[in-house]
């Protein structure tokens, strides 16, 4: 995604590595690195992170991933920052352990959606059949679709 949008000559911006969940997206938003399991690492976070704050330098756009693994979470980020444009890919429940079953967790997906400041523009994956009753506005995928992946 933030390759194409470069290519199109975007001001764009996507943390390196797997800046998802809680504290992965506040970070991402902030634009810095985590500290790892360093002191010297979160004291050097944490600077950034005012640097940040008292003095912004954000692009036009961000590109971010909403990771979940627990219900609640998803609110939790959608605080941190509401997205203009939510693109599910499919969706693969690799931290199952919070949800007490299956449909609960892509009902946690789904509240990306649920804005508060935002209306999210959302495009489903056609093909991913636990998407079919997200009230997205554009589908892509193998089956009937709006839009081709190669046109996101």
């Amino acid at each position: 995604m933030t390759e194409i949008l470069k290519k199109n000559n975007q001001d764009v911006w996507t943390p390196e590595g797997n800046y998802n969940g809680e504290w992965g997206l506040a970070l991402a938003v902030l634009q810095v690195k985590s500290g790892g399991h360093s002191i010297l690492g979160w004291s050097k976070a944490l600077l950034g992170a005012f640097r940040s704050i008292l003095k912004p330098c954000y692009p036009a756009t961000l590109v971010l991933e909403y990771g979940i693994d627990h219900a609640g979470e998803m609110k939790i980020q959608t605080d941190i920052i509401e997205p203009d444009i939510a693109l599910f890919t499919t969706l693969s429940p690799s931290h199952l352990q919070g949800f007490s079953s299956i449909q609960e967790y892509y009902d946690e997906k789904e509240k990306i959606l649920s804005r508060n400041k935002k209306n999210t523009f959302a495009i489903g994956n056609r093909d991913d059949e636990h998407q079919a009753n997200f009230p997205c506005q554009e589908w892509y995928g193998e089956k009937e679709s709006d839009i081709t992946f190669s046109d996101i």
